[in-house]
């Protein structure tokens, strides 16, 4: 969905750690929005020619997904918004937290061990 945007700016996506074990459980298309805005804003607001990068990474009974980009000043995101992002991973259990003066978004859920039933991969 976003590699003709990707392509037509100029913006390069990057991929830091993804964690193959990376498992919570919840509604997938609740949490595919989620990521889906968080990237499309920081896809928004990055500079022509600048980059985002999303990482997924295990942290104990935790799964953090980062999104994160140079934040550009002509450009504004739209969409759920970040308050509609934090309720939905609110109903998950999770936390949403803002880094670098608005450039990077970190999603906390927590991780599920195993595969059982309602299991969904974030990312």
């Amino acid at each position: 969905r976003v590699a003709p945007i990707l392509k037509a700016r100029g913006i390069a996506l990057g991929f830091g750690p993804v964690a193959a074990d990376a498992l919570v459980t919840g509604d997938a298309d609740r949490l595919e929005q989620v990521v889906a805005h968080l990237l499309g804003d920081a896809i928004a607001t990055a500079p022509d020619g600048g980059r985002v990068d999303l990482a997924l990474v295990v942290d104990g009974q935790r799964v953090r997904l980062s999104v994160a980009g140079a934040a550009g000043t002509s450009r504004h995101a739209a969409g759920l918004g970040l308050g509609v992002v934090r309720y939905l991973v609110a109903l998950h259990g999770g936390a949403v937290c803002v880094e670098r003066a608005g450039a990077a978004f970190v999603v906390e859920l927590p991780r599920r061990d195993d595969e059982r039933a309602g299991a969904a991969r974030v990312g």
